[in-house]
């Protein structure tokens, strides 16, 4: 399971893991932190079941845009380092952007930023098209790959997100993805189009400057936002969401079988070898949140 990193939303105040884990890092220029635990057959209660629980203590904070133009420069946000600037504007499978169809879709849509446009007011434009011209749908195995999403007319969150940090990036805008959980304890049995759900969520940030990241959450808008303007949950966060990992697409050693690449690393995963059947295997989660 990814340790939740350290951002302008959150920080990680204590994290472990039962039973204890080993830190590794994934394959990517991020260097994402997964915390990987071997598990040995010790007695006869193993054969059959095993259990692995992450404890993680947060710092969560809240987080609002503001329009002023008489606020005080005096703590100035530092630049992206060059690495990072660059880390988040290249394309990727996901992030495809130069390709043809999702050029032509960007400029139907007008998603194109203005010469004299800054990135706050080109990513609200962005948002509000995604946010009125979008339906929210979620199907776990959706290809959430930018030049597919754009040929629909549906998606969730990450599919929602990887969009808009596309568009951003094809513009010149540093923008990524946020991969976690929704802050609050799971309901019992609740289900998201029949599958169970334990508050898995995906947001938006976008980088700029003078003011740093900024959080976007489309499909929120999408659901719940009944106002014209449709910016409700454009640079608003109050602190309700833990980040796993940024970006789509860890890539880790799973010490038994290789290397696995995970889209969107929300839960433990598991591997197992020895003797026996899975035919029976049966899967038990939770998810609880105190404040």
């Amino acid at each position: 399971m990814p340790q939740p990193p350290d951002l302008p939303g959150q920080k990680l105040i204590q994290g472990s893991t039962t039973p204890g884990s080993k830190n590794i890092v994934d394959k990517s220029v991020f260097k994402r932190v997964i915390r990987r635990c071997r598990m040995e057959v010790q007695d006869e209660s193993q054969r059959h079941s095993a259990k692995f629980r992450c404890n993680d203590k947060l710092q969560l904070f809240a987080r609002s845009l503001t329009y002023n133009r008489n606020t005080s420069l005096n703590n100035k946000v530092q630049p992206l380092s060059p690495d990072d600037r660059q880390n988040f504007l290249h394309s990727t499978p996901e992030y495809d952007y130069p390709s043809e169809v999702f050029q032509r879709w960007k400029s139907k849509n007008r998603l194109k930023r203005d010469r004299n446009e800054g990135e706050v007011r080109f990513a609200r434009r962005v948002f509000q098209n995604l946010a009125t011209t979008f339906r929210y749908s979620y199907v776990p195995s959706e290809d959430r790959t930018a030049s597919r999403l754009c040929l629909s007319e549906a998606t969730d969150c990450g599919g929602l997100s990887t969009l808009f940090a596309s568009v951003m990036r094809s513009e010149g805008v540093p923008a990524r993805i946020l991969s976690g959980r929704w802050a609050s304890s799971a309901r019992p049995g609740e289900k998201l189009n029949d599958h169970p759900y334990y508050q898995y969520h995906v947001i938006a940030e976008f980088h700029a400057q003078g003011v740093g990241w900024i959080p976007v959450d489309t499909s929120s808008a999408i659901l719940h936002d009944r106002t014209e303007s449709k910016l409700k949950y454009f640079g608003q966060s109050p602190g309700d969401f833990i980040t796993y990992h940024i970006d789509p697409c860890v890539e880790f050693e799973t010490d038994l079988y290789g290397s696995y690449r995970a889209d969107y690393f929300q839960i433990p995963l598991m591997w197992v070898r020895g003797e026996g059947s899975l035919d029976d295997y049966r899967h038990q989660e939770s998810w609880t949140v105190t404040p």
